[in-house]
């Protein structure tokens, strides 16, 4: 069975990304019938209802129903949702709870901690604290709106994960021509609902980008690739990452454009001799093919228990 590394690269890491994405997304429901669990004598139910409430916005609503069955709650674990979703209404100080939760083990609270602020600091209860005294209310609630505006994009794109990465596994094929993933067939539904995406449109643009600079070291239509996800998709996953290399390819080609090339570098003396090597350092194609990833130039990583480079030696 032949695989293409770079597909093969792409498909695993979207598919990691979706089931990270989809880890937290608890089932959304309708926030009166969540609301109105809260108060059932089944406590899975009333954690359940918690967290369906952690995936809609309506602190209006919702807060005070949180905040009421806090009074009277006694199961932690039931305590720990409530606090998770009266914190994704953006209430600061329900942060506490979760980081005092820290102190012992079985239960959600660093998930719902981490997904939260998006910092993860393992089950460190100080490092979270230092970030809670750090971080204003103000700033936290600014952050949570943030986090709801770009909700819509991030379901999404863990939707795009999911099917790109079933259509990539679903076409392997084992060396008797049977498929490889039988699980995870893609139908002519699948692909329908992918083409229709927004973010799949902007992957294949941006993609073509990342070709057009990699294989063909073009950073002007590189640029203008990038800029077209940018602007024409800008409600997607990749808008943010295609802005900055716009941006930065742009600038490039208008340093390439004042640049003398010498014929002869050896010719320069040592400090203009530095300076052309440095500009030409971004002619250097590079790809990643682990995660991390290691930087190769100057480095002699390869070698064991090579892990830096002499560049003394060389110049």
């Amino acid at each position: 069975m032949r695989l293409r590394n770079y597909a093969l690269v792409i498909a695993v890491a979207l598919s990691l990304v979706a089931s990270n994405l989809l880890a937290f997304q608890f089932e959304q429901g309708d926030v009166d019938t969540s609301i109105a669990q809260l108060n059932d004598p089944i406590s899975r139910k009333r954690e359940y209802a918690a967290r369906s409430l952690s995936q809609t916005v309506s602190p209006k609503k919702i807060s005070p129903a949180i905040m009421e069955r806090l009074t009277k709650e006694l199961d932690f674990h039931v305590k720990l949702a409530l606090h998770y979703a009266l914190a994704s209404q953006g209430e600061k100080e329900s942060l506490l709870f979760l980081i005092d939760s820290l102190q012992q083990s079985g239960h959600m609270g660093y998930n719902y901690l981490r997904y939260t602020i998006d910092q993860d600091f393992g089950w460190n209860a100080g490092e979270y604290r230092e970030w809670y005294n750090k971080t204003s209310a103000e700033k936290f609630s600014e952050f949570i709106n943030e986090r709801w505006h770009r909700k819509p994009m991030m379901d999404e794109y863990a939707e795009f994960s999911s099917f790109y990465s079933k259509q990539f596994f679903g076409s392997i094929k084992s060396e008797n021509n049977h498929l490889a993933f039988p699980d995870m067939r893609f139908t002519d539904a699948d692909k329908q609902k992918l083409d229709s995406l927004p973010t799949a449109k902007a992957w294949a643009i941006f993609q073509t980008a990342i070709n057009e600079l990699q294989k063909k070291g073009n950073r002007q239509e590189a640029a203008r690739q990038f800029r077209i996800v940018a602007t024409d998709f800008s409600e997607t996953h990749y808008a943010d990452q295609s802005r900055e290399l716009a941006d930065i390819l742009e600038k490039m080609v208008l340093e390439d454009r004042k640049f003398n090339q010498p014929n002869d570098v050896g010719s320069l003396d040592i400090t203009d001799q530095i300076k052309s090597h440095i500009h030409n350092l971004r002619n250097v194609v590079a790809y990643q093919v682990s995660q991390p990833g290691y930087c190769y130039v100057l480095s002699q990583f390869s070698i064991p228990g090579k892990m830096s480079y002499n560049a003394d030696s060389h110049f």
